[in-house]
């Protein structure tokens, strides 16, 4: 995924980066859930999995005086299709929303196939 956003900040438009955020809430409260899991089920304390719960603060709380990560990508994109979203071809708004959807899922599917 690192990838898919360095070319997106490197050689894509500043719509592309944003929509390619917007899946940060949803992240932030599934990172909630990785938390419960992994401290109820499998015994890491909570030191351990804080990773997760960063996440899920940073992702769908206000934290630090500022909005949280889900609420920013919100509000920007939200002026950004106000003023219009011209997409370069192959790099649709749903291509660059979706694609680091599907990296993460390939990810999670190597972690639980590794495991399992």
């Amino acid at each position: 995924m690192p990838d898919f956003h360095r070319t997106l900040i490197n050689d894509g438009q500043i719509q592309e980066y944003w929509f390619s955020v917007l899946w940060e809430h949803p992240f932030g409260n599934s990172c909630l859930d990785f938390f419960k899991a992994l401290t109820m089920h499998y015994g890491l304390s909570t030191a351990d999995a804080s990773y997760f719960s960063k996440h899920h603060e940073a992702d769908t709380m206000d934290h630090l005086d500022r909005k949280s990560h889900g609420a920013v990508t919100q509000t920007v994109l939200a002026r950004l299709l106000q003023e219009g979203v011209n997409e370069r071809p192959g790099y649709s708004a749903e291509y660059c929303a979706v694609t680091p959807a599907d990296l993460n899922k390939l990810f999670m599917d190597g972690c639980y196939n590794a495991t399992h």
